[in-house]
Formats: C-alpha cells, sequence, structure tokens
C-alpha cells in the first residue's frame, strides 16, 4: 500500500484526477452493446444543475492544477480489502514553488530543488542525496476537454450545500475503474477540503465490498509555500565532495547518487 503514496499526492494534490475517470471501454465489461437503433435526436446525459455541478468541480480541479505554488497539509487514508495489511493511514505535507517540490508522508520525506534531490527515511535515519530530477507531474488540461471527458459516463451527480461547505457526488456502482467519487470544499477557500475515490476491482468488479477506498483530507490550503523547505542547508551542509546531515537530521546515514 506505501506505493500509494506518490500516486495519491502527485495524481491529486499536484493534479490529474480527472484523469481517473477517463475510461475509454467504460462499460464494455458488464454491458453488451446495445443493437441498433434508428437515429434519434441526442438529449444531453445530465440535467443542467447536474452539468453546474460537474463544470463547478472541474473548475476547481483547474484551479489546483494550475497553481504553481502552494502548500497543503492533512492526513491520507487507503484501504485495500484484499490487502488490508498494508492499509494506509498517515499525515502528509505538500509544497510546490515553481519546479520545486516538496512532499512529506508519514516518516518518508522528499524535496526536490534546484541542483538537489533529496529522499528521507526518519524511521531508518538515513538519507539519499543526489542531482537534481525532473519530476514528472500531470500536464494542465483545458477546462473544456476535462468536460469532455464526462460526456460518455453515467454517474449520478449530486451536491449538497450547508453554508460555505459543499459536498459532491458521482457514483456509478458498474463504472469501469472509479465507482464513486466524493469532493468537499468551502466556497470561502474555492480548494478541495477533501478527496475521496472508491475505485474498482478489476478482478472483482461487481463486489462493492472489493473496492479499494482512497481518501485524502486536507486540513489546510495556502497559495504560498514554506520558504524553509526549499532552503538545502535546512538538510544538507557542505558540498557534493562532502554532504553532511545538518539541523535535524544530524546523525543521519547518508547516501549520495552521483
Amino acid at each position: 500500500m506505501k506505493r500509494y503514496y506518490a500516486i495519491l499526492l502527485s495524481g491529486i494534490l499536484v493534479l490529474g484526477i480527472a484523469a481517473v475517470f477517463a475510461a475509454p471501454a467504460i462499460h464494455r465489461i458488464w454491458k453488451q452493446p446495445p443493437p441498433p437503433q434508428p437515429a434519434a435526436k441526442q438529449t444531453p446525459r445530465y440535467t443542467a444543475g447536474q452539468q453546474a455541478i460537474l463544470t463547478e468541480m472541474i473548475r476547481i480541479i483547474h484551479r489546483e492544477m494550475s497553481m504553481q505554488v502552494f502548500y497543503a497539509s492533512g492526513h491520507m487514508d487507503a484501504h485495500n480489502p484484499a490487502d488490508s495489511g498494508n492499509d494506509l493511514h498517515a499525515v502528509f505535507t505538500c509544497s510546490r514553488r515553481g519546479q520545486e517540490y516538496y512532499y512529506r508522508v508519514g516518516a518518508q520525506e522528499m524535496v526536490a530543488l534546484s541542483g538537489l534531490f533529496i529522499t528521507i527515511n526518519h524511521d531508518l535515519r538515513k538519507m539519499t542525496i543526489g542531482e537534481s530530477q525532473q519530476l514528472m507531474v500531470p500536464s494542465l488540461v483545458p477546462e473544456a476537454d476535462l468536460e469532455k471527458m464526462w460526456e460518455g459516463e453515467d454517474y449520478e451527480i449530486t451536491a449538497d450545500t450547508l453554508q460555505s461547505k459543499v459536498k459532491m457526488r458521482f457514483l456509478c456502482e458498474r463504472h469501469v475503474s472509479c465507482k464513486e467519487f466524493r469532493m468537499e470544499y468551502d466556497t470561502a477557500v474555492g480548494l478541495p477540503s477533501l478527496l475521496y475515490m472508491r475505485m474498482t476491482d478489476l478482478a472483482d468488479p461487481l463486489n462493492k465490498d472489493a473496492d479499494r477506498i482512497y481518501q485524502l483530507t486536507v486540513d489546510e490550503w495556502r497559495t504560498d509555500a514554506q520558504p524553509g523547505l526549499f532552503v538545502a542547508a535546512q538538510y544538507v551542509s557542505g558540498g557534493k565532495d562532502h554532504w553532511v546531515p545538518a539541523g535535524r537530521f544530524t546523525g543521519y546515514e547518508l547516501t549520495t547518487s552521483y
């Protein structure tokens, strides 16, 4: 389950959540194609109210995807009934400053700086340092294209609003990849406070009890980055030929990957 750290953070926070639903063969597994019918006038799949909810969800996700500088913290949970011994329940921190990134999930920490790439395992008290790496971040998809990705979907779309709190739900129990997606946000902030996905187990697609659950709860959003997270001296001192763990990492075992 620990391998889902990067999926949850880069796929949900640093973006690309709409890709979860982009399944061209969406109902091919459980539905036979209908017999040919005479051409009929096309009616919208969603009502005007549902379309408005979908448009708003995409607007918020797109804003999140567009942020070049941000700081977010909270906790994440992941549950796979087939591998419940590796369930994930961890606190996270995620920040971006242009092409520099910082992540921490539980005891794992990573920082990609201009010129340096550092990973830290606090449980093992180990650090690895190397040259900067170009992280793969999902491309920004135009809002109109994101909406088109949903045109063939059969989600039941609902939303509830209590004062400034909005809860959206997208439900389709026969979806080939994601049966349920939920998003909560505060209209005053305009960014997600909760993202929930119930993913289909393709080995047992009709069994709801086999679905995998991923949830990200954001306790704090900021539209700036904590400067200290992107200062190399907070992690190491010295230089390429003789790096030494610094500050709170003093005493950690350090290896280089140059």
